[in-house]
């Protein structure tokens, strides 16, 4: 239940099985021979007149893999285009002229390149004979002219003369090119232009293309006409992890973050496969994010390993499910209920990774909250943090001890569980928070079914009722109390009891009445102040308790007494008061685009 000892026996019950890293080794192997084949292909002194598709799901790696490949071959140049998003063909001339010529699509050179630009049309019009390593050509050039007094004249000049050049100069050759089109499915280009223009790369001028993409999402009725006559050999890429993760990490700029994700590969490994991820990029914008998380927690806590490998175990499942589906559902199944779930019902963390619901590091609600709401307020995760089981002040507490009954010795266990039925029994304020009661609730429940104590469901029941009435300003501390939320990453020893049920039920419905008490006494004294401050003329004041209840009601706490009151004050306080009335009710005043 437990997640840091869950945890371990999680992780060596299923990571990798032996055929798991046979079939991970069967990946690298066809993974290399795709790299050997596109080597080949690149080099290639003739024109092939067929291009290549890297085919894959998104987030299988293909780009990954595609850079890979090109960073691991410098001498032979690339043209890489992402074709993601691009609606004309013309933005596709600006990505390969961009892809050549980086000094001339400077910042500096902006005004300039269009006229170099409007002299070499790639597009359907493309004169490959005219490719010429401009970058050489106009380097000496550029730093000359680099200032404010850039001679223009004398680039244009230079770069004509270049290209009507005839001898066999360094200026004047055919380069070996391969163009990359990525994302070719999430172009947003006529589909008949970008496949002709494709065909007219391969076909009508000889060029070597490499595309990339996600077959299943490519809707052209004719497109296995066109895979037919333009494409001569396709893969499809394998993702692998192992190579991809190390390098995700490696790429962080925190050390201390690396150290983690390093130490704790398998972990992740294992989460990423369980849950079906499958997709590099969520791999990666996990790790950003954990980057960041981690930025907000105090350096102690990051030294504690247990704690450290907890974070993860619920970190990576929810941040990277959420990114995958957008969908807090299978994290909101874990609280809907303590009664008895049928396994269709169990959320995805449950069944696939052993989570307990009860037991989820600095409890659900903080999840969600974080998830749908970007919650980087570093002083809150660190008084969550504070709360969990691995930074109790000083000693562990009484229950925290006993939660560890297979640590202790005989006699130990006989004294603590002796303690903590007194105090249990005496209303001792060391248990008045709703979570703790709950765990020392759970143990004396647990304990009491395999017949160690001797007490009964009406004396467990009876007591906690003696705490609600003791502490019932002290049971929840926070505005916004939930009974699921259970900061300390221990699971509740007898969670699925059916007494442990009905106190759980018991004590929600009364911390509900509590919060509804605070509320209205709170409201009570805003009305008797509002009523005061009108008295006195203090616009301001009154304003400013008018406006704290923007969203929620105010005038419906008024009673006929004080309805009384306020009808008898001074003619100027109420004319104060139909002041605040049209402001309230005005029909330029919306709340949540509602008047």
């Amino acid at each position: 239940m437990i997640f840091s000892r869950g945890v371990k026996e999680w992780e060596d019950y299923w990571f990798f099985e032996d055929e798991e890293d046979e079939e991970v080794n069967n990946y690298k192997e066809d993974n290399n021979f795709i790299e050997g084949y596109l080597k080949k292909y690149s080099l290639y002194e003739k024109s092939p007149h067929y291009s290549i598709l890297i085919k894959g799901n998104w987030g299988s790696g293909k780009t990954f893999f595609i850079k890979q490949f090109m960073e691991k071959n410098k001498d032979i140049k690339f043209v890489y285009v992402s074709l993601f998003g691009l609606k004309q063909i013309d933005e596709i001339n600006e990505k390969i002229f961009e892809a050549f010529h980086p000094v001339l699509s400077s910042k500096q050179m902006k005004f300039f390149s269009s006229v170099i630009k409007g002299s070499i049309k790639f597009g359907l019009k493309i004169d490959l004979e005219n490719l010429l390593p401009l970058d050489k050509i106009l380097n000496n050039e550029l730093h000359r002219c680099i200032n404010l007094n850039i001679d223009e004249d004398r680039i244009v000049k230079n770069f004509f003369c270049n290209i009507r050049k005839k001898d066999t100069n360094n200026y004047n050759y055919k380069p070996n090119v391969v163009f990359i089109f990525d994302d070719l499915e999430r172009c947003l280009i006529e589909t008949k232009h970008l496949f002709s223009l494709i065909n007219d790369f391969v076909e009508q001028k000889g060029l070597k293309v490499i595309l990339l993409a996600n077959e299943k999402e490519i809707k052209y009725k004719n497109y296995n006409e066109f895979k037919e006559k333009v494409i001569g050999k396709e893969f499809e890429i394998n993702l692998n992890f192992e190579e991809a993760y190390f390098y995700f990490v490696d790429s962080l700029k925190n050390e201390k973050t690396k150290k983690i994700l390093k130490n704790n590969y398998l972990l992740i490994r294992g989460i990423f496969y369980k849950l079906e991820i499958y997709n590099l990029r969520i791999l990666y914008q996990t790790f950003i994010e954990f980057d960041l998380f981690i930025e907000n927690i105090n350096e102690e806590y990051l030294e504690n390993e247990e704690f450290i490998k907890a974070l993860l175990f619920y970190f990576f499942p929810f941040v990277m499910h959420y990114k995958q589906t957008n969908s807090i559902d299978e994290i909101s199944k874990m609280e809907m209920s303590f009664d008895e779930k049928e396994d269709e019902n169990k959320s995805i963390f449950e069944k696939k990774l052993n989570m307990f619901r009860s037991g989820v590091l600095m409890g659900i609600p903080f999840w969600k909250k974080f998830l749908t709401k970007g919650y980087f307020n570093s002083n809150v995760i660190n008084e969550y943090i504070q709360n969990t089981v691995f930074f109790f002040k000083e000693t562990r507490p009484l229950w925290v001890k006993i939660w560890y009954y297979p640590e202790l010795e005989e006699e130990e266990f006989e004294r603590l569980i002796t303690e903590l039925k007194n105090k249990f029994f005496n209303c001792d304020e060391e248990f008045k928070k709703f979570y703790i009661l709950l765990h020392v609730v759970g143990i004396m429940i647990f304990f009491m079914e395999k017949g160690i104590i001797n007490i009964t469901d009406e004396q467990i029941e009876e007591q906690v009722k003696e705490y609600i009435s003791k502490y019932k300003d002290d049971i929840c501390e926070k505005e916004e109390c939930d009974i699921f939320d259970n900061p300390t990453g221990l699971g509740y020893l007898a969670e699925d009891n059916e007494l442990f049920k009905k106190i759980t039920k018991y004590i929600d419905k009364a911390i509900k009445e509590i919060k509804k008490e605070q509320i209205q006494k709170e409201k009570n004294d805003d009305i008797n102040n509002f009523i005061k401050e009108l008295e006195k003329l203090n616009k301001k004041n009154v304003f400013q308790i008018v406006k704290s209840y923007e969203r929620v009601s105010f005038f419906d706490g008024f009673t006929e007494e004080k309805i009384d009151e306020l009808v008898n004050l001074p003619a100027n306080s109420l004319f104060v008061f139909n002041h605040v009335i049209n402001y309230r009710y005005s029909d330029d005043n919306y709340v949540n685009n509602k008047k």
